[in-house]
Formats: structure tokens, C-alpha cells, sequence
């Protein structure tokens, strides 16, 4: 244990003084010369008297105290505080406390008790830290520290002395490393066995000595690595030899390899009669010139051997010099690319290219594509972004900029469309105007039917027509521009006289409108001009899309007028991409 003398500690304003004594268990830090347990109680006992300057005890209760450990007797920085307030106050009993510090916050590994450096700092009830602080000192059985279990580690030499029938042990995942400046000799017992538990050795810059190296008791006795090389190369003019050093040995390396009386190097050379035989009846693959490095394999010896038959001439493969035949029994397969330098010919009278029926065969570049898709019955070209797919039973569609543009246009009086008050109040009691529909006959202007409101009162007077428009059926996006447009025209030059409003709502959706224009009610003076809903607001995520097919839209178109100054509403067009 580790024990402080009783002293005196001085608060700074001379009110208090404390007479401590600090004690650490045994078990803190320092293992028994036995077995040391798993883990340890790393807390530090410490007891101290609390008394008035007068020397009289101060009142029994619970008192907040911060204690700190620093590495120098004043000053500097503490390199570990625990403050004991509410729930963790000390208590103080005729002016003695008891406290395990540590308890409320952990000591840190980090602080070094291997030092005769370590203070300890008291504040008590944050009276400020007591003068001086406590140095931490060992008592006599700490100086077991030195040993560990028995093993003696002496300081200058650097050498740690095993007792006989003792064994080290290295847990977990733990390497076992020899580093040294200098040279580093590891001695091993000349008889026994240099063995692992479990797993496999690694040789890395050894040299085995003169006796050879010896392998024995694997199925396979020397083996690489994936991708590496096995290299056995003598060190002048020597043999490297693997089985015998008779003629027919199983392999010899110096310039030929030697198998079964063959010699393979620069050539074969077979003397006598008989076929060359690579594998065996059970062989599944034979590899001629398989690295980067070899780029041709020659069968043949000379310019007349210009053939290369595989099997025989009824069922097997020939390839020649100026022809690749496949008998017409058997079939090509596997192929995933293929090559040529021109363009292919088929000498058949009615080619064709059979596939497998619901497979889908592909031409392409990497981004131009032709599908034919035997499962659907279409065919499709695309560049990847845009194309036309052609369906035997549903006929063309369309993706992208290959999408033809359509258009609907709806003249007055507008097919569905209606008269109403809706978005119509006036501020009069009750809307006063004249609504008619009448023709273009203005020489010079184009022929267009159109609905006209006019009002004679002194303020605007509004009124609306509303057309119920549904998506055609082919429709797939708005025209990137001009998506929507409505025309108008109104006959004062003033915007207090008359005005031109649109506003779009989802049939399903009355609440929230998809668009709304009313920033077009220019006074325009009698010349024909549009307000334009651009794509971009038809279909904008942030609100209800008018952009599907099928999907039905109110569009309400109102008119305002005022002092017999009439407004006139022409066509309503739809610019749209069609799908098919």
C-alpha cells in the first residue's frame, strides 16, 4: 500500500486545517507475486481530519470537496480532478472523512505511478486547495513492482531472467517482436520442435543452413501463394532437379525439362514412333503459352503445315488458311466477343440468326443500342437517353427528344367549357357586363372566334370562363416551352381598364392550383398576344403536377373590365410530347 504521513494542510485564507492520511489497497496497482486477477479496484483510500483554525472539529454533515493529482508540487495543470458535490459530498464525523477516490471519476491509465512525481490537491468546500499538496510515496511491499511474478527485470542490462519450467504466454491477437539497434541473435535449443499452436509460418529473408531444408508430413509439402512463382535456381551451372538425375527422371531443369523420356524446351523431339500424349485420360484442360509475353503457338513445322485439325475430319473442328469450318452438326458456344476486320458475309442463299425464344438480342456500342426483345415482339433503337421502341401489337413508342410534338387547341366557345362568377367578385353588389362570342372579321387579321366581356361601370367588373381539359391519351410530357398558352386581346392601353387572369386547378385538387398567370394582363390595345405557362410550372414537384396522361385540369380565365373597355379570350392551345 501506499501511505501519506499525517501532516498539516493550510487552507489559503489560514481558516481550516487537515490532517491527512492517504492509503492505496494493495490491489490498485501491483499485481501479488501470485496470481494476479483479471482486473483491479483502481481506487485510492484517503482519510483526513477537518479541524477549525482554533483546532476544534468542525460540525458532523456532508461537505463538497474537489481533489486533484498533479505532477508538480504547485502550480501547473491537474492531471486529474474528481469533485464530490450533492449525491457525492464527503461526509465529515467528529471532523474525520473517508473517501475511495476514484470512485466517482475513474484515475485515468494515462497518469504514471511508475514516477515519485504525483501530488494530490484537496479543496474543501470550495475553500480553495489546500497548501502544500501531498506527494504520493510507495511502502515497502510496492517495491515488488520490480518483479513480476517471480521474473526479475534488471534496469541497466535490459534483461529479463525466466526461472527454469517457466512459460510465457501471449494472448489474443499479440505479436511477439525482437527489435534492436544492432545485430540480434535468437538462440533456440538444439533438439525439440519450433512449433505454433495453430495457423502457418512465415519465412520471410532466411537462410537455411548448409543440412538442406526438410518438408515433410503435408499433403502438399511446398506450396504458393495465389498469383506468386516457385523459383529453384542453382547458384552456378548446376542441375535443379526434382526426382532422379537418370535421363527419364520426372522433371530436370538445366535448359530442357525432361518428362517420361520427352525433352520439352526449345522443342519436342520425340525419336521414336508414337504420339505425343499431354494429360492423360482424365486430364480437363491443356495450357499452351499461357503469359503475357507469348503471343504466338505455332502446331506445324514448316510453311506446308497450314491446317490444324482438332478431332477427325467427320465431326471436329478444322481451321486452315483461308478457312475456319465448324461441321454442320455441331454449334459454337460460349463466345462472348468477337472480332473481325471487315464486315461479316454469309454465303446462304436466305440467312438468318436464330435465339432462344423470350431472349433479347443486342447490338451495341457501349451507348447506341438495336434490341430486338423476341419475349414482347418489338424491336427498338436508342442512344441511350432517347429512342422509339416498335411493337408488333401495340405499335411505336417513344423516349426523349424522339418523342414527336402534338398539339390541342380549344376556340370558343370552348367544348366543356362554362360561364361563371367563380374568382368573379366585383366591387359592386352585383357583377354588371355584357358577355358575348362572336368572330374576327377585322380586314387584315386572321380569322378566330373569341369571347368577349365588357363592362361600363366605373370599377373592374369580372367574369370567368372555366374549360375542363383532359391529357390525351398519347400525351407523355409538355412541350419543353409554350406548354400552355392562352390568347387575348384587350382595347384600352390602361391595366386599370381590363385585365386577363388564368388559374389551373387538378380536377381532384380544388384547394391548391398547379399554376396561375396574372402577371400577362398587359393593356395591349387590340393586337392579339398570350399568356404562356411554361413545363417547368405545370409539372413542378412543390405542387400539384398536371403532367399524366388521362389526368383532368380546370383552367379559369378571368375577365375584368371597366368603363365600356372589353376584354377579348381566344384559343387555348397544349403543346405536349407524345409517347406513342
Amino acid at each position: 500500500m501506499i501511505k501519506i504521513l499525517p501532516g498539516v494542510l493550510q487552507r489559503s485564507k489560514g481558516v481550516l486545517f487537515v490532517v491527512a492520511t492517504l492509503v492505496v489497497a494493495v490491489a490498485t496497482f501491483f499485481a501479488p507475486s501470485t496470481l494476479a486477477a483479471e482486473g483491479i479496484n483502481r481506487t485510492i483510500n484517503f482519510q483526513g481530519k477537518i479541524v477549525a483554525a482554533d483546532g476544534t472539529n468542525i460540525a458532523n454533515g456532508d461537505y463538497d470537496v474537489e481533489f486533484n493529482l498533479y505532477t508538480v508540487s504547485s502550480g501547473g495543470t491537474a492531471i486529474w480532478t474528481e469533485t464530490r458535490t450533492t449525491t457525492n459530498q464527503i461526509t465529515v464525523t467528529d471532523g474525520i472523512f473517508h473517501v475511495a477516490l476514484g470512485e466517482v471519476t475513474s484515475i485515468p491509465t494515462s497518469v504514471d505511478f511508475n514516477s515519485d512525481t504525483i501530488y494530490l490537491g484537496v479543496n474543501f468546500n470550495s475553500d480553495g486547495e489546500m497548501t502544500p499538496r501531498i506527494r504520493l510515496s510507495a511502502v515497502p511491499y510496492a517495491f515488488n513492482a520490480e518483479k513480476v511474478a517471480g521474473l526479475t527485470v534488471t534496469n541497466t542490462t535490459g534483461t529479463l531472467t525466466i526461472p527454469d519450467a517457466t512459460t510465457i504466454a501471449f494472448s489474443g491477437a499479440n505479436d511477439l517482436t525482437f527489435t534492436t539497434t544492432s545485430a540480434t541473435t535468437l538462440t533456440l535449443p538444439t533438439t525439440g520442435t519450433l512449433a505454433t499452436l495453430a495457423g502457418t509460418e512465415t519465412l520471410t529473408n532466411k537462410t537455411i543452413g548448409s543440412t538442406g531444408l526438410v518438408f515433410s508430413g503435408a499433403t502438399t509439402d511446398i506450396s504458393t501463394a495465389t498469383n506468386e512463382d516457385l523459383a529453384i535456381m542453382p547458384g552456378g551451372t548446376g542441375n535443379v532437379g526434382i526426382g532422379t538425375t537418370t535421363t527419364a527422371e520426372l522433371l530436370h531443369v538445366n535448359g530442357n525439362i525432361r518428362a517420361d523420356g520427352a525433352i520439352l524446351g526449345e522443342s519436342i523431339d520425340r525419336t521414336t514412333a508414337g504420339a505425343l500424349t499431354i494429360g492423360n485420360t482424365t486430364a480437363t484442360s491443356i495450357s499452351l503459352c499461357n503469359s503475357a509475353s507469348c503471343d504466338t503457338i505455332s502446331i506445324g513445322t514448316n510453311a506446308d503445315a497450314d491446317t490444324i485439325n482438332i478431332g477427325d475430319s467427320l465431326d471436329g473442328l478444322t481451321i486452315a488458311s483461308t478457312a475456319f469450318n465448324v461441321n454442320s452438326s455441331g454449334a459454337i458456344s460460349g463466345v462472348t466477343t468477337l472480332a473481325t476486320s471487315g464486315d461479316w458475309t454469309w454465303s446462304a442463299v436466305t440467312p438468318s440468326v436464330s435465339i432462344t425464344s423470350g431472349e433479347t438480342l443486342t447490338f451495341t456500342d457501349g451507348t447506341d443500342s438495336f434490341v430486338i426483345n423476341t419475349a414482347g415482339s418489338s424491336f427498338s433503337f436508342s442512344d441511350g437517353t432517347n429512342g422509339v421502341t416498335f411493337d408488333a401489337d401495340t405499335g411505336p413508342t417513344y423516349s426523349g427528344t424522339a418523342r414527336p410534338t402534338r398539339q390541342v387547341v380549344i376556340s370558343p366557345e370552348y367544348s366543356g367549357g362554362t360561364l361563371s362568377t367563380f374568382y368573379g367578385a366585383g366591387t359592386d353588389s352585383s357583377i354588371t357586363g355584357d358577355m358575348t362570342a362572336d368572330i374576327e372579321t377585322t380586314a387584315g387579321d386572321d380569322l378566330r372566334t373569341y369571347y368577349e366581356w365588357n363592362s361600363t361601370e366605373g370599377t373592374l367588373q369580372s367574369y370567368t370562363v372555366a374549360v375542363r381539359i383532359t391529357l390525351p391519351q398519347d400525351f407523355s410530357a409538355w412541350a419543353t416551352s409554350n406548354a400552355l398558352q392562352i390568347s387575348y386581346t384587350t382595347e384600352s392601353t390602361s391595366t386599370a381598364n381590363n385585365a386577363l387572369d388564368a388559374y389551373v386547378y387538378l380536377s381532384s385538387n380544388s384547394t391548391t392550383s398547379v399554376a396561375s398567370d396574372t402577371t400577362n394582363a398587359a393593356a395591349i390595345a387590340e393586337t392579339w398576344e398570350a399568356i404562356t405557362i411554361d413545363d417547368s410550372v405545370l409539372d413542378d414537384a412543390a405542387a400539384p403536377e398536371w403532367d399524366a396522361a388521362g389526368e383532368t385540369a380546370i383552367v379559369y380565365l378571368r375577365m375584368s373590365s371597366t368603363g365600356g373597355n372589353f376584354v377579348r379570350l381566344g384559343d387555348v392551345t397544349l403543346n405536349y410530347l407524345a409517347g406513342n
